[in-house]
C-alpha cells in the first residue's frame, strides 16, 4: 500500500462487508493481529499524541 511506502510506517486494514460475509484483511490474518496487539501494548504516551484523551482512552477500553 502506498500509505507505508510514503510514510515508511506500518499499516493494515480490516474492511466489513455489509453482507455479514468475513472481513477482507491486508496484509494479511496474521500481519493485522501482530498490527493490532503491538498497538494495544504500545506506552500511553506513544499514542496520546494520535488521540484526543477522551478518544484515546475509549480506544484502549474496546
Amino acid at each position: 500500500m502506498e500509505l507505508t511506502t510514503l510514510c515508511g510506517t506500518e499499516a493494515c486494514l480490516v474492511m466489513y462487508s455489509p453482507n455479514k460475509q468475513p472481513p477482507v484483511v491486508w496484509p494479511s490474518h496474521n500481519e493485522v493481529q501482530r498490527l493490532i496487539e503491538r498497538f494495544y501494548q504500545a506506552p500511553e504516551f506513544e499514542l496520546g499524541d494520535l488521540y484526543e484523551r477522551e478518544d484515546f482512552q475509549v480506544a484502549r477500553s474496546t
